[in-house]
């Protein structure tokens, strides 16, 4: 005995010596057959020291309490040694070059024969250390690695009881069953072997099914996928109406049968084995290369059983057939045969020819119950997923999981936008082999996952969300990939989509919404972060892309609903906001241009339902959840994503009037910067709350970060008041009108009168009155937010209006002033080619007005000195005319509501039997009751009945504007609002449309907002605001009512006894007179007239009592530029031709201008020869009604049918016409006098200057003025422009 045990431990040196000369390559290196030749030493060592073994140590190997007993039946000898050192081979079986299946065979022989002898702990671990071997061993030894697994290790090892006879506590080799599957069906391609190893574990261990699932859920693909098709293949149906049989049902017919081990077996190779014996002694006697048990064919076993009838001879199971679905029992008499469960134990198995047979619910309540079938090992049909432990119900969570997986995108780049994306697995440096699995399959192998889902996975109200979650998402994720499929499959995985997942998923979403709906954001929670995207390491962008994709996949099976898309959509678009840089924008542009598109939405919404979740954020909601949707819509916009204009006006509107309302508090609230209390399950509404709360992506706990991307800062500043956030708004609803007009090509300039117009009025003046403007006092010296988003705002006002309105002015500036100058005065000739004028170059617009040099201030007072001066007779208040009502008649017996004063309403009553009052458009107005007074709007004509809410909304926006204009202190501002109503009035024309439809509200306009605001702006220190101030100015005075207003304020302003009135006064007139070459002042004659008597005043103001008034008129004069000159040159003799009485004046002004701008030509002959002519054709018409000339004539001897002839005598006529009314005082002629505006000597005046020979040499009363024959004004006038012009001439 002492020689064997040496021995053996010599030999286990030797096997020692062979892994490490094969290890370190030294010479000579053992072959596969020395090995082997020392392996079959242990072998038949062992079986011989085994047959010597009285007791059955195979039947000891069923309990773990007997290994002491058994390992004492054997002689000391190294067993353990002998173990490790092959379990070290194993380790450079790759190295051997030669004889490797020789040497497998050894192996595995000798693992068999070793088995009696070893401890519990090296049994454990026997099982796998088998099928490890498939990994290294030649495919050519696979079916005999699988046929010692199956019948000489796995039987004896998974089956033993442990020490403390727990059944239920499994011992450590059954514990790595799962290995064993996932190493035999990763390694070994033949079908047939897997079910060879499962029908062994099935027969042999209760619950494979969760090793099988253990494999799925956490193997290779390759193991995965055998796992999942022998899964259904084996496993009764758990829903026979879920899937086709057909699919997963294959008949292997390379099974290689076990075949009888008998030495002598007369048909050795070809019998199968259908007998076991457990002895070891007949084992080896019959048998004496092969291990304990014995398996014999029919026939060995009959005969040995004969020679040892005491011997018990085993039935084994053959391998199945047929996998029947419905119960195999001959004797089954249930309704329904589906079959639900599957014994694998020797008395069921009888019944079926030794095959497993499979057992109806009826059948298997019979055969399996508490009086028999306890101990059966049965497999039956998956239970539902909440009706499993908890362990196999996580293998059964990630096996779905990872079979949805398996399927890929078959353009391996789709999900790839830049070389950088690696997987984790990658970084971990793990070598990826080729793949064994074709892509095609690979998109069918979700189908098994989509079958467990559907069917075992059906939830109820106490599911935890952790795993239905976890399911949603990578279901989502499965239809993100298998959209793109070949044809052949694409009707199989369709087909399946619409039969059963939508259906699943419909019934989802009703009993589970917020667990369905958190799936689909663009930060879900942590469980269900789990497939494509999540899996790897990508930028933010990358993930909100795919997370679209995902989103997007879902939309044609009809999964999406408005409910979910209301939901989902504002965390979307607030992910885009937060985590896409705005490089990284355009990658997002074609998605959602595919999911937004309104006109072929695939989602089946409407424009208004696609974007309500945009529309309710602005229904009494908070400004930041405004500000928030803003946000949102501009990310769109800047997408080039099309939005309904009708959808964004009935948004934005609903937002401002939310504003407005809130604007009646006058104080600024703070607001909190994060409304923590707004819950981020509820992104559109609450619900306690009717209102929403802004969407917080990552403010829960719960939810780790998007990437590992640095997030990126806000672009957007945060605002803290109420106004500040309004304005906000504004400016984001601005900015994105303004882009979706662009990009849906309105055509630009069609009017302020169009719809679309309309809408835009609309809306900026509700902007108007909201509670941010006029709200902000700014006391700080630095920048200010909140003013440069207030300037911002305008801008955009500004722009927008610019898009509607026309290009250009409806009435164009004159283009020379020299051309009308000829016209009216009679010339006759044509103005020379544009080819042969000189452009006149405007001056340059400066910030302040410049100051003269020294000596121009002397050139100009040289002249003082000469000039004869003389007080001039003051003309009485009898020569003042009346202001006259523009242009209305009254029909007969009605009483107009417009044009009705408060003297005026006895009159009318008595005259007419039933007045009727009549509106702005001639319809009837029924008189009201007291309350109802408030829609009178009093002005100098009489009351105006109208309301502002029922005029055009460009009119309304002009109101606002206007009421506005007072309380506005920045300059900025300021020049935007005024270039609003530049373009609103000059290129919309909307106060001249007003003048006729609307005549109340401009005369109202006119008389409180219009005049006397556009007045107070003129100063020169901004200079850009009188540029734009002046040419409306001067529109609104040639409109109704505003020369009426212009001469009253022009009067209270000169005539104001406050010489610093008086000062400013004078600064504006010239301001006015630097802006004025922009506007048309031909055929303008009231225009001329107001200009005309601007002009005297500012000339006057040279003759002011005080120095500092005197002085800046005259110093002031000399920076007016010549057009301007000219045009108030013109305007001047224009008054002097058609008003007889201020012919003095005119003369008197011009003659003093003449003398303080010497070097600007003032007074030509050409002036002197129009005005002779004037009066020459005045003394002719005179003399023409009296008879004593037959025909007219002018000085230039005109043609008498010539147009510039018949201009100048109908002004004449027009003179005479209106001297005539003055002097008979029959009534208003309806003309501003200059005379009648200057009034008597005013206290503050040095004195009046004019030609000496202008005093009348007849003793008059001071203040009265005397009565002229029709001919004396015309001699006078005569007289004084002889005297003028000797005085020039001299």
């Amino acid at each position: 005995m002492a020689t064997r045990a040496a021995t053996f431990t010599a030999r286990i040196r030797n096997l020692h010596d062979y892994q490490l000369r094969l290890l370190h390559n030294i010479m000579p290196v053992p072959s596969g057959v020395d090995i082997a030749n020392t392996l079959k030493y242990f072998s038949q060592t062992l079986l011989t020291v085994l047959k010597d073994v009285p007791s059955s140590p195979m039947e000891m190997l069923k309990s773990q309490e007997k290994d002491s007993v058994r390992l004492g039946l054997y002689p000391i000898l190294d067993y353990k040694g002998l173990y490790s050192a092959i379990v070290q081979l194993t380790d450079v079986v790759p190295l051997i070059q030669c004889g490797l299946n020789v040497f497998g065979q050894a192996m595995l022989q000798c693992l068999g024969c070793l088995l009696p002898f070893l401890d519990h702990d090296m049994i454990d671990t026997l099982p796998y250390m088998t099928a490890s071997m498939v990994a290294v061993l030649p495919s050519e030894l696979h079916q005999e690695i699988i046929n010692s697994l199956c019948f000489y290790i796995l039987p004896f090892t998974i089956t033993r009881r442990n020490a403390d006879d727990d059944d239920e506590q499994e011992n450590y080799a059954s514990r790595s069953v799962a290995a064993i599957i996932m190493m035999v069906f990763q390694y070994s391609e033949d079908p047939a072997h897997h079910c060879q190893l499962l029908e062994c574990l099935m027969t042999n261990k209760k619950n494979v099914v969760k090793d099988l699932l253990c494999v799925i859920a956490y193997g290779t693909s390759g193991a995965r996928a055998s796992a999942a098709k022998l899964l259904f293949y084996y496993w009764p149906t758990f829903n026979p109406n879920l899937f086709d049989r057909r699919v997963v049902l294959q008949k292997f017919s390379n099974l290689v049968p076990f075949v009888c081990q008998h030495d002598m077996c007369p048909n050795a190779g070809n019998a199968e084995a259908a007998k076991v014996c457990y002895d070891h002694c007949i084992s080896i006697t019959f048998a004496s290369d092969s291990p304990p048990p014995l398996y014999l064919c029919i026939e060995c076993a009959n005969e040995i059983h004969r020679e040892h009838p005491n011997q018990m001879f085993f039935d084994i199971l053959h391998p199945m057939q047929q996998v029947s679905m419905t119960c195999e029992n001959k004797n089954c008499r249930a309704s329904d045969k589906y079959a639900v469960s599957i014994c694998f134990s020797t008395e069921c198995a009888s019944y079926n020819g030794n095959h497993p047979i499979r057992y109806c619910q009826q059948c298997h309540n019979i055969r399996h119950n508490n009086r028999r079938g306890g101990d059966h090992i049965v497999h039956t049909s998956l239970p539902q997923l909440w009706d499993m432990d908890a362990e196999v119900q996580t293998y059964m969570v990630e096996s779905i999981v990872s079979l949805l997986k398996e399927a890929k995108h078959l353009n391996s780049d789709i999900s790839k936008g830049s070389a950088d994306i690696h997987s984790k697995a990658s970084l971990l440096n793990v070598l990826t082999t080729e793949d064994p699995i074709p892509l095609e399959e690979r998109q069918l192998l979700g189908r098994y996952g989509v079958w467990l889902l559907v069917g075992l996975c059906t939830p109820h109200e106490d599911t935890p969300a952790e795993i239905l979650g976890r399911l949603l998402s990578m279901l989502f994720h499965w239809f993100d990939i298998t959209s793109y499929t070949f044809d052949d499959q694409e009707s199989t995985l369709e087909r399946l989509k619409t039969e059963f997942v939508c259906g699943w998923l419909s019934d989802v979403c009703s009993s589970h919404f917020k667990v369905f709906v958190s799936c689909l954001l663009p930060h879900p929670p942590d469980y269900a972060r789990v497939g494509g995207h999540w899996d790897t390491l990508i930028s933010r962008t990358s993930h909100l892309k795919d997370g679209l994709n995902r989103l997007f996949s879902l939309v044609p099976y009809e999964i999406i609903t408005s409910e979910i898309w209301d939901y989902v959509m504002p965390h979307w678009m607030e992910a885009m906001v937060n985590d896409v840089p705005e490089k990284e924008q355009h990658e997002l542009k074609n998605l959602l241009s595919k999911i937004l598109d309104p006109d072929m939405s695939p989602l089946g919404f409407d424009a208004k339902k696609l974007y309500y979740f945009v529309a309710v954020r602005f229904k009494k909601t908070s400004a930041r959840v405004q500000e928030q949707a803003l946000n949102w819509l501009q990310i769109l916009t800047a997408q080039d994503i099309v939005i309904p204009l009708p959808q964004l006006f009935a948004m934005f509107n609903d937002g401002v009037r939310v504003m407005k309302g809130n604007s009646k508090d006058d104080k600024l609230t703070k607001t909190c910067k994060h409304e923590e209390s707004g819950r981020r399950g509820s992104p559109v509404k609450d619900v306690d709350d009717t209102s929403p709360s802004p969407v917080r992506e990552d403010s829960s706990g719960n939810t780790s970060g998007l990437s590992d991307d640095e997030a990126p800062t806000s672009r957007h500043v945060e605002f803290e008041t109420d106004a500040e956030l309004t304005l906000s708004c504004c400016i984001l609803m601005l900015d994105v009108l303004l882009r979706q007009m662009e990009l849906q090509e309105v055509e630009k300039h069609n009017g302020v009168h169009t719809s679309l117009s309309e809408d835009v009025s609309q809306l900026l003046k509700l902007m108007i009155s909201a509670s941010w403007v006029g709200s902000h006092s700014c006391a700080s010296k630095n920048d200010c937010v909140f003013c440069e988003s207030s300037v911002m705002w305008h801008q955009l006002a500004l722009q927008l209006i610019e898009f509607l309105a026309p290009e250009h002015p409806v009435n164009p500036p004159d283009s020379h002033v020299e051309e009308q100058v000829g016209e009216e005065g009679g010339h006759g000739h044509k103005s020379p080619p544009e080819s042969e004028k000189k452009p006149e170059t405007k001056p340059d617009v400066v910030i302040n007005m410049p100051i003269p040099e020294f000596h121009s201030v002397g050139v100009v007072l040289m002249h003082v000195p000469h000039i004869m001066t003389a007080t001039v007779e003051t003309v009485t208040e009898q020569l003042d005319l009346a202001p006259i009502i523009p242009a209305e008649k009254v029909v007969a017996a009605v009483a107009r509501a417009v044009t009705i004063t408060d003297t005026d309403v006895a009159t009318a009553t008595a005259q007419v039997a039933r007045p009727t009052l009549v509106g702005e458009n001639d319809q009837p107005i029924d008189p009201e009751p007291e309350e109802d007074l408030d829609d009178f709007w009093h002005t100098s004509v009489g009351k105006f009945r109208f309301s502002v809410d029922e005029l055009p909304q460009h009119l309304q926006l002009i109101h606002e504007l206007l009421k506005e204009l007072p309380n506005v202190d920045e300059p900025d501002i300021l020049y935007y609002m005024l270039q609003c109503l530049h373009i609103l009035c000059l290129h919309g024309d909307a106060l001249t449309k007003a003048s006729k439809d609307h005549l109340g509200f401009l005369i109202w306009c006119q008389e409180n907002l219009l005049i006397k605001n556009l007045w107070d702006m003129c100063n020169s220190e901004h200079s850009h605001i009188c540029q734009v101030c002046v040419p409306l100015l001067l529109h609104c005075i040639s409109l109704p009512s505003g020369s009426d207003v212009f001469w009253k304020v022009i009067q209270e302003e000169f005539h104001n006894t406050d010489w610093r009135v008086r000062f400013v006064a004078v600064e504006r007139v010239t301001v006015i007179a630097r802006f004025m070459d922009s506007t048309p002042l031909r055929s303008n004659l009231p225009l001329q007239a107001a200009l005309a008597n601007a002009f005297c005043y500012l000339i006057s103001s040279m003759d002011d009592i005080n120095v500092h008034v005197a002085q800046r008129a005259t110093l002031y004069l000399g920076t007016i530029h010549d057009n301007a000159i000219k045009s108030l040159i013109v305007s001047l003799e224009t008054q002097f031709d058609s008003v007889i009485v201020d012919r003095p004046m005119v003369l008197q002004s011009l003659y003093q201008l003449h003398n303080c701008l010497s070097d600007r030509k003032i007074l030509t002959w050409e002036f002197f020869l129009n005005r002779f002519d004037a009066l020459f054709l005045e003394a002719q018409i005179n003399l023409e009604k009296s008879g004593d000339i037959a025909y007219l004539r002018d000085l230039r001897n005109t043609d008498l049918n010539s147009e510039v002839f018949i201009r100048k005598l109908h002004r004449a006529h027009e003179a005479l016409s209106q001297q005539s009314q003055q002097s008979d005082g029959s009534g208003s002629s309806g003309v501003k006098t200059l005379s009648a505006s200057f009034g008597p000597k005013w206290p503050y005046k040095r004195t009046m200057s004019a030609p000496a020979s202008i005093v009348p040499r007849q003793d008059t009363k001071q203040g009265e003025c005397p009565k002229p024959c029709a001919t004396e004004p015309t001699s006078q006038t005569g007289k004084l422009l002889v005297e003028v012009t000797w005085f020039l001439a001299y």
